[in-house]
């Protein structure tokens, strides 16, 4: 048996569960390695050796920011790029992972927030637990808004573009702090191809703090001289990095994946592109809230069902079972063509998601006087969106993109068995309070007109104006399971108009500058905290921002640079603000009257030196709680204070030497680092919610073969173990103790990758 004591340290190692763990993930390799080598590349088709083709100049490296293809030096928009190599070497996975990417963008997801929380740009996001709410940075896949259907792990991508800034022109009502623009890679008809990658870790091996074992395989099948199907599969098995001590036992965290993409140019006119993906995650055991200080009394207690009070601490002790079951799945058509003139395209989509009944034990303290059960609760979400647009091509006097968008966002939360609030007893349960909630509908319909237009006045000066019209109405009805009568109801109808101005000057081909205005927009809340009174509005968000910036491609098109310097004036920030209670916590939105962000951020990339590929970034991001702000823990005024979640300093760094080491053979190194300053963790001045400045590192250290088909290396995540928190809660659950949420990026993470491709 494992034993653990209560600060992440294992003092013993299961060998028959570790072997087990390794085996079954092995198998899971070979399974999807099968799966890939159906097909192989023909030696005809054989891909030249990387060695033998000259590297991408940064300088044309194309986005599709703003819905259009287009070098990224173009673009008047402070864009953080991260490719399909940066990503694996980075051990990017997750939509989560991606803070690792970019200085301005920061990803707390807890367990049981509602898909539109988590993401923040510049410092600017929403933290919510309630129904219907929506995030303000959007996620985007292939074009189509993931709204609260969000993917969660990341395979087979070619890019990611982290947009900053309102995006509400040309993305709608999710953008208000920026978009996360996914690029999966395209089928490709002339060849057949496939691949497998794997990241194999075991807990307690090789000074790694938790097991998981992800393997990741595609196949590209040629169905003509025109059409292709590209086909991958995702399994990302995790143990911990929560630990309970009555299993005794790591959590448990399985995500299995699958996307297909057909692709089919009839004509040189007309292109159709079909994407769907199918999702399925359990988790037995929560990553969930740990104590890591207790009063005395809570101390000692926790300690007689072997929890170790301490920061860093991941143990909890219940017997109660832990689950939360999801499914999310989508399907979508995108049909281009191209009039001459001008190209319309058009792409309608389906996102649902389906939460199977879901078990929470809030407290995880069997120690503990009072135990709080969320028993059965269940979810589900459907998305479906229609846009139609018409383009002009790239390069055109004057070059515009103009359409319409429906959307409409359908939500149900099951209130579940019960909310039982109970005193533990030898043997049994005694129920003190018992509370069936109530079952939340809501929905949301989104009607939108846009444009946005570049003219060029003349070959180096270039006027951007743009456009967006909004009409939104939200509504939500509860119905208290009890009684079966209504409970708090609400509706919000909302007309905005948004825009964006400015101005781009090309000093040359390889200088650019720009300086931009922009307001955007982000929908209503429904406070439904109360079932037994009226949901309460929470008002639009609704930045203005302005930002100027320049963009240099630098040493003949080996390094670029993008510098750009803004002002974010955001009105009615949706924040959030959670106060505990006897019965756990009790969270809610609400509106700031004003938060300003403001700052400077540096981006530089590129292949300066022969073999040597950087991307490194840094951001200064003074975001400050307007004044009157209260403390959620009533601890005092946090006007002119950092915002929650948001550092005042972050700087990223990735870099990679290659050097030959045979004729065929070539080593490599990689390093990657991540520094933050002072986190304010939960709207407090108590520094115990506050997280000091740290660094995470990370590297690799592996071979592969010159054409990069084969290779096998060692990785390391959070070389440090750097506990930093996603949350921190006081008085949870008893005045004195505090509970603090980690997830994987909170702990070293130590394994072998291997990757081949055929």
């Amino acid at each position: 048996m494992t034993e653990f004591n209560g600060q992440g340290q294992e003092t013993g190692r299961d060998g028959a569960r570790t072997s087990r763990t390794f085996i079954n993930a092995l198998l899971a390799a070979a399974s999807l390695g099968a799966f890939a080598s159906v097909s192989w590349t023909s030696e005809s088709h054989a891909a030249a050796s990387v060695r033998d083709k000259p590297a991408e100049a940064v300088g044309e490296v194309v986005v599709t920011a703003q819905k259009r293809a287009q070098r990224l030096q173009d673009v008047p928009l402070s864009i953080t790029v991260a490719g399909a190599a940066q990503l694996q070497r980075q051990e990017v996975n997750t939509i989560a992972d991606l803070n690792r990417i970019s200085p301005s963008l920061e990803i707390q997801q807890a367990s049981g927030q509602n898909p539109g929380g988590g993401g923040q740009i510049r410092g600017i996001g929403t933290q919510t637990f309630a129904a219907g709410a929506v995030g303000a940075v959007g996620v985007v896949v292939d074009q189509v808004s993931q709204g609260n259907a969000n993917i969660s792990d990341l395979f087979d991508v070619a890019r990611v573009e982290v947009l900053k800034g309102p995006q509400g022109t040309l993305f709608g009502l999710t953008t208000s702090a920026g978009v996360i623009n996914i690029v999966t890679n395209a089928p490709d008809p002339t060849r057949m191809a496939a691949s497998v990658h794997s990241d194999l870790a075991g807990a307690g091996i090789a000074g790694s703090r938790f097991g998981q074992q992800l393997v990741q395989a595609m196949v590209n099948i040629p169905l003509s001289s025109n059409s292709a199907l590209r086909v991958a599969a995702n399994v990302n098995i995790r143990q911990g990095v929560d630990y309970n001590t009555q299993k005794p036992g790591y959590d448990s965290h399985d995500v299995y994946g699958i996307r297909a993409r057909y692709q089919w140019k009839p004509n040189d006119r007309l292109t159709l592109n079909i994407n769907g993906d199918y999702s399925t995650s359990n988790d037995h055991g929560l990553d969930f809230f740990t104590i890591t200080q207790a009063n005395p009394d809570d101390a000692a207690a926790l300690a007689s069902c072997g929890v170790t009070v301490a920061p860093g601490n991941r143990a909890y002790c219940t017997d109660r079972p832990q689950s939360n079951p999801q499914e999310v799945y989508g399907l979508s058509a995108q049909i281009d063509y191209d009039l001459g003139p001008a190209t319309v395209t058009s792409i309608t989509s389906i996102r649902k998601t389906a939460g199977g009944l879901s078990n929470t034990d809030i407290f995880r303290d069997s120690a503990n006087v009072v135990q709080i059960f969320d028993l059965n609760t269940s979810s589900s979400s459907s998305l479906v969106t229609e846009e139609l647009r018409i383009a002009s091509p790239t390069g055109s006097r004057l070059e515009y993109t103009a359409g319409v968008f429906l959307s409409r966002y359908v939500h149900f939360n099951g209130a579940g068995d019960s909310f039982v609030v109970a005193i533990p007893a030898p043997g049994v349960v005694i129920p003190i309070v018992t509370e069936d909630g109530a079952d939340t509908h809501d929905n949301d319909t989104s009607e939108a007109v846009f444009g946005q237009a570049t003219y060029h006045v003349m070959d180096k000066l270039r006027l951007i104006f743009g456009a967006r019209y909004t009409h939104e109405i939200l509504n939500l009805s509860q119905t208290i399971r009890a009684t079966l009568l209504p409970g708090g109801t609400g509706s919000a109808t909302e007309n905005n108009f948004s825009f964006k101005a400015g101005g781009q000057y090309d000093f040359d081909r390889n200088i650019m500058a720009y300086v931009t205005v922009s307001q955007g927009y982000k929908g209503p809340q429904l406070n439904n905290s109360n079932p037994f009174v009226p949901a309460n509005i929470i008002n639009p968000e609704l930045p203005l921002n302005v930002e100027a910036g320049l963009k240099t491609v630098l040493l003949g098109g080996k390094l670029a640079t993008d510098l750009s310097v803004f002002y974010d004036h955001v009105r009615n920030f949706q924040g959030q603000q959670c106060i505990p209670v006897p019965t756990g916590l009790a969270c809610g939105p609400v509106n700031y009257s004003a938060v300003d962000s403001k700052g400077v951020e540096f981006d530089v990339f590129g292949k300066p030196l022969p073999g040597f590929t950087i991307t490194s970034g840094i951001l200064y991001n003074p975001v400050k709680y307007p004044g009157g702000t209260v403390a959620s823990d009533g601890t005092g005024d946090l006007g002119g204070s950092q915002l929650g979640n948001a550092p005042l300093w972050k700087f990223t760094v990735s870099g990679e030497y290659e050097h030959a080491l045979t004729g065929t053979i070539d080593g490599y190194v990689s390093a990657d680092a991540v520094f933050k300053s002072d986190l304010n963790l939960n709207n407090s001045l108590d520094p115990l919610l506050h997280y000091p400045a740290h660094w995470m590192l990370g590297g690799r250290l592996g071979v592969r073969t010159h054409d990069h088909k084969f290779g096998a290396a060692i990785f390391v995540r959070n070389l440090t173990d750097n506990h930093e928190p996603v949350l921190i809660f006081p008085a949870f659950p008893n005045p004195g103790d505090y509970g603090t949420y980690y997830d994987p990026q909170s702990f070293r993470l130590v394994g072998v990758s291997l990757d081949a491709k055929f």
